[in-house]
């Protein structure tokens, strides 16, 4: 897949993990430095019907290095620009993640709210450069 094409998701429950996540500073910093925006604490999660590493193969791929805090280990973080609607953001891909068939976006907006989402709703994705 290359910049421009879409991909569709489902809008699906997350575990909660990612509030915890885009709310560390460290993380936050990179992103705000590589991607050019303050991660809204908290991911938008869609389920898709291929494999992520096959979608996203061809992609830019931006990494959010991993770092020690306190004794706990946090991975590498992969990112890749996107937009939902007029929003722009990031599908991000945690080095160790438990999701299979589920993308997570970020963007500096709570995408639940500003696009009036709520689960089961249909999203397309478009890939950005």
């Amino acid at each position: 897949m290359g910049s421009g094409e879409t991909v569709r998701g489902v809008v699906t429950e997350g575990l909660g993990e990612g509030k915890f996540f885009m709310s560390l500073p460290r993380y936050k910093k990179e992103i705000m430095d590589k991607l050019g925006f303050d991660a809204f604490p908290g991911t938008l999660n869609l389920r898709i019907e291929k494999n992520k590493s096959d979608l996203l193969e061809n992609q830019n791929k931006i990494v959010i290095n991993g770092f020690e805090e306190n004794g706990q280990k946090f991975e590498e973080v992969y990112c890749f620009k996107a937009k939902i609607k007029n929003i722009s953001g990031a599908i991000i891909i945690p080095e160790i993640t438990k999701h299979k068939n589920t993308l997570e976006f970020i963007s500096d907006k709570n995408l639940r709210q500003e696009l009036k989402l709520e689960n089961e709703d249909n999203v397309k994705i478009i890939l950005m450069d």
